[in-house]
């Protein structure tokens, strides 16, 4: 399984899927800008202050997903946010020659 988790936006992606799920009610996400894992592998990415170095904080390797299972659950009950097919445009007929 692959997972994106954007708390900014309120995205969670499962296998490229994505679907909006309020993130603030996670406190596992507190401070975190985003979850990545590629199904074997991934890490953190916390919120930062750019305007000081003295309360940067690095990306977080994980070796699991254990933590997150509640985003994932929410998902999972969670609409689809996939964008609507665009209906087919019809093909105008060719002006007869009169």
């Amino acid at each position: 399984m692959r997972l994106t988790i954007v708390t900014s936006d309120n995205m969670v992606l499962v296998d490229k899927e994505p679907r909006i799920v309020d993130c603030s009610k996670y406190p596992e996400l507190e401070g975190v800008h985003a979850v990545q894992w590629n199904g074997t592998v991934g890490h953190i990415e916390f919120i930062n202050d750019l305007s000081t170095q003295f309360n940067y904080k690095l990306n977080e390797p994980i070796e699991d997903i254990e933590r997150f299972k509640p985003v994932i659950d929410a998902w999972e009950v969670a609409e689809s946010q996939k964008p609507p097919v665009p209906p087919k445009l019809l093909k105008m007929p060719e002006p007869k020659d009169g």
